[in-house]
């Protein structure tokens, strides 16, 4: 999936540029959840039997769809697995490259435009 964001926001960019609009415009990403750590938010529903052959929504024995490193949770929870995530912003001419390594709650207040 990175691969495929990536190869799309590139034509973005190249058709902004192409349009002389690329200096005006303000890219931002963020992801809305941590990677699904259970299978029942890899796979969708399920019936009856195939939930009680697993545990935690995953196939006994088996890995699970994503991996958060060492933070605890992931997508469907509120521990930093689930919530914390990447993100950034791209703006030519008007954002200085930085690192934020603190939370952001809204864009605006992390961008310090």
């Amino acid at each position: 999936m990175i691969t495929a964001l990536d190869d799309q926001l590139g034509r973005i960019v190249a058709a902004l540029e192409k349009k002389k609009l690329r200096q005006n415009t303000l890219i931002l990403f963020a992801s809305d959840n941590g990677g699904a750590t259970s299978g029942l938010f890899a796979s969708g529903s399920k019936s009856k039997e195939e939930r009680e052959s697993e545990v935690g929504g995953i196939e006994q024995g088996a890995k699970a769809p994503a991996s958060n490193g060492r933070l605890r949770g992931g997508k469907g929870g509120l521990y930093e697995g689930g919530v914390r995530v990447p993100a950034f912003a791209n703006w030519p001419g008007k954002l200085k490259p930085a690192v934020v390594n603190e939370p952001c709650t809204w864009w605006i207040s992390c961008l310090r435009c």
